[in-house]
């Protein structure tokens, strides 16, 4: 009973440091680390509830690591906050931006990603790219490969001194 008491208030007191760090960095008008820490470290709605309300009352809501949003705006489904980081997600948008919880399994998808963070296209991307030398070997056929094999065999064969068969071979 007395363990069980004592991993409680460790827990409490692990708790009180992770929320004392994210009203440290709102202190600091550092809001996106704020959520951060609220997110990663606390892990805690009230925190992040928290942390969220000073952001939007400083109207730093525009520094907040985008992938952040993501998050809140599942944290909160609904309501005033999920409206804001919902308006702030789609005033960042692109239109080929999925964000982290949609299309991320779609052919193409990582690569438009990329290609729209560095603010072009992924097409642009690959006609921008300079030209290789670089030829591959060509790969012979099944077809190739088995009648060079077939031949290799027969001519083995055909050649034995002590094959009892080599006069089939003319």
């Amino acid at each position: 009973m007395a363990e069980r008491h004592e991993a409680q208030r460790r827990r409490l007191a692990e708790r009180e440091r992770a929320s004392q760090v994210v009203q440290s960095f709102l202190g600091q008008g550092k809001y996106d680390s704020a959520i951060y820490a609220a997110i990663y470290h606390s892990r805690q709605l009230a925190d992040a509830r928290t942390a969220l309300e000073a952001t939007l009352q400083a109207g730093a809501l525009g520094s907040v690591y985008k992938d952040h949003l993501y998050v809140l705006d599942y944290w909160f489904p609904s309501g005033r906050l999920n409206a804001a980081v919902n308006a702030e997600i789609e005033r960042r948008s692109r239109g080929d931006d999925c964000g982290i919880y949609n299309c991320t399994n779609m052919p193409g998808a990582s690569s438009r990603r990329w290609a729209a963070g560095a603010g072009r296209t992924a097409a642009s991307r690959s006609s921008s790219s300079s030209a290789s030398s670089f030829q591959p070997a060509r790969m012979k056929s099944a077809a190739e490969i088995s009648r060079e094999t077939r031949n290799r065999y027969r001519t083995a064969h055909c050649t034995m001194n002590n094959n009892a068969n080599r006069y089939l071979c003319n």
